[in-house]
Formats: C-alpha cells, sequence, structure tokens
C-alpha cells in the first residue's frame, strides 16, 4: 500500500509539487520568493532558516521534506536615500524517501529606489543567478509497470536513465513596491519571473525538457489595529506552464511589550490544504510554525495527511540601524 499511495501522489495533479518548492509561510523565504526582497530588511542584516515536512505518515521521513537558509544585507548609499541588497540563498529538496533531490544555491543583488524625500514609498528592483543540482536514485523508485496483479511491485521497470545527475544555471527578476505610512502601516507588492534561462532537467537525455518559467505575485500588509495589535494580511500566487497555486492568509500580531510579541494567524491554498501559524518574536528573533490541514481529494486517500513547517530569522545591526529605516519594517 505503501507503494501505491506514492504512486497516487506523482500521478494526481497537485499544485506544483512536481515542479518548484513551496512553503505555505512563504513570506518568512523573502529571497526565493522574489530577488527585489533582498536587503529589504530593518538593520544591518538577516538570517533566515525554514525546514517543511509533508506527509509524514505516508513514509518514515515524509514525502517531501525542504530546508532552506538564506542570508542578506542591506548597504547604504552613502547620503542617499536609495540603498542596495546583496544576499545568498540555499535549499535541498528530499522528494519520495531520496528517489528525488533537488539542490538550489541562488546569489542575489537589489536596488531600492526611494519615490520621495520623506521616504515613504519604495520600487526595488531585484536579479538573482544561481545553481540548480537534481539527482535521482532510480533503484528506490517503483514504476507503475511493475506491479501486478495484487498490487505488489515486482520484476524489472526496464527504464533506462541516460543521467542519475543533472545539472544547470538559473535567472530570475522581480520588482516590489512599498509604501510605509507615518502611522506604522505597511504594504508590499510583488512581481518575479523564476527559470529565465530555462534549465534543462531530464535524466533521460532529452535536450527539450526545460523547467517551465515560473509567475510569481505577492503581497503584504501590516494594519496597526491598537498599541497592541496588529492585523498582517498576506497573499501568493504562482503559475507555472498550466499549473497555478493561489494562497491567501492573515496574522495578528499581539505586542506583549516592546521587545517581545506573539502571533496567530490562519491561511488556505486553493484546492489543497487549510493552514494554521503561530509565532513569537524576541528582539530581532522570530520563531514561527505552520502546519498544514489537507482539504483536497487527496485527504481521503492518505488518511488526512498534512505538512508542517518551522521558520527562524534573525535581523542584526552592526553598528546602529541602517537608515533609511523605514524600508522592510519586519511585523513577524
Amino acid at each position: 500500500m505503501k507503494f501505491i499511495k506514492i504512486l497516487i501522489l506523482f500521478l494526481l495533479p497537485m499544485n506544483l509539487w512536481a515542479q518548484d518548492i513551496h512553503y505555505s509561510q512563504f513570506y518568512e523565504t523573502p529571497l526565493l520568493i522574489n530577488p527585489s526582497l533582498t536587503g529589504h530588511i530593518e538593520g544591518s542584516y538577516r538570517v533566515k532558516a525554514i525546514y517543511r515536512n509533508q506527509w509524514g505518515n505516508i513514509t518514515a521521513g515524509g514525502v517531501y521534506s525542504t530546508p532552506a537558509v538564506s542570508f542578506d544585507m542591506n548597504f547604504k548609499q552613502g547620503d542617499s536615500r536609495n540603498t542596495f541588497g546583496g544576499g545568498l540563498a540555499l535549499y535541498n529538496d528530499q522528494t519520495g524517501d531520496d528517489h528525488l533531490s533537488t539542490l538550489g544555491f541562488f546569489a542575489s543583488a537589489a536596488y531600492h529606489l526611494s519615490l520621495d524625500k520623506k521616504e515613504m514609498n519604495y520600487l526595488s528592483f531585484g536579479i538573482q543567478g544561481g545553481y540548480i543540482n537534481k539527482q535521482i536514485n532510480p533503484e528506490n523508485i517503483v514504476f507503475f509497470n511493475q506491479f501486478d496483479s495484487n498490487g505488489n511491485p515486482t520484476g524489472s521497470s526496464g527504464e533506462n536513465f541516460d543521467n542519475t545527475s543533472i545539472s544547470g544555471t538559473d535567472l530570475r527578476f522581480g520588482i516590489t513596491y512599498s509604501n510605509y505610512s507615518p502611522s506604522g502601516s505597511i504594504l508590499k507588492l510583488g512581481a518575479a519571473y523564476m527559470h529565465i534561462l530555462k534549465f534543462q532537467e531530464s535524466f533521460l537525455g532529452d535536450t527539450e525538457n526545460a523547467l517551465p518559467g515560473r509567475l510569481v505575485l505577492h503581497g503584504e500588509a501590516k494594519l496597526p489595529l491598537s498599541e497592541k495589535f496588529g492585523l498582517m494580511p498576506n497573499f501568493l500566487f504562482m503559475n507555472q506552464t498550466s499549473i497555478s497555486e493561489i494562497n491567501v492568509g492573515s496574522n495578528v500580531l499581539y505586542q506583549v511589550s516592546p521587545d517581545i510579541g506573539a502571533m496567530l494567524g490562519a491561511g488556505f491554498r486553493f484546492g489543497d490544504a487549510a493552514i494554521f501559524v503561530m509565532g513569537f518574536n524576541f528582539k530581532g528573533a522570530n520563531l514561527g510554525f505552520s502546519y498544514d490541514f489537507n482539504v483536497s481529494d487527496l485527504s481521503a486517500t492518505t488518511n488526512n495527511v498534512g505538512g508542517f513547517e518551522v521558520s527562524l530569522g534573525y535581523i542584526g545591526r552592526i553598528v546602529k540601524p541602517a537608515e533609511p529605516i523605514y524600508p522592510a519594517v519586519r511585523y513577524f
């Protein structure tokens, strides 16, 4: 039954799972969402780490296991209101008990242009170049033609792989508009396009099997409700070939003290999962946890399995707060 379940997972038309990674706490992976967010922070540098494990009751290690880390910095441009950003990001996606492994490493650069003298509106441009390596282990894969009439995997698959490891370069571009109000509200709207270089990803020697381009649209806001409470809505739209993914959600922040905050939230990934989120922050550090409750037809097949994520981040200051202070004031 384990092999049958895994086969069903790979055959079902789920959201982008056969192509690119995704996170429910997408706002905690800024460099993987849009390169123009690089260095758009309050402070001098930012460190992010996140781990996702999905469908753990199908196999012992989960069908998808995806850790990622990133580091970026904000560089002030002399006395100008404009700033530069630079950063690095790394992720490693393990699919189907190490059947398929994807390693991605990226370097980002961004320029944040102030649109007014009061530094309330910014337009950010970012570019990201990277290296992708994919490895497959044919010995751990069971193909459809190996199942006998009783549903047991037997015999040889007869599949021949030209390579078990492929590599290529990737290029991404993004733009983000940000508004920072004196009242403390923040709005960010961005767009990015991934896989401009059309990385070839065939293990069978096919030279016309390029990784499709991916369009990303995203937004997030901070809306102060009182001295203690704030509302933080967010959305993410991704499209790759004919498949789209839409995430919407909102978090509520309670500021216990100037240095301590707690957060609860919920979201929904259309056609897939309801998402529960909770988190804490303390003096520039934040810890987040989320769990996906599957609501698609897959839930009946796989006993309502879901996925969990743990995120950890920190924004530091080398000497003093970077100026201007408005860009990317973190709200979680």
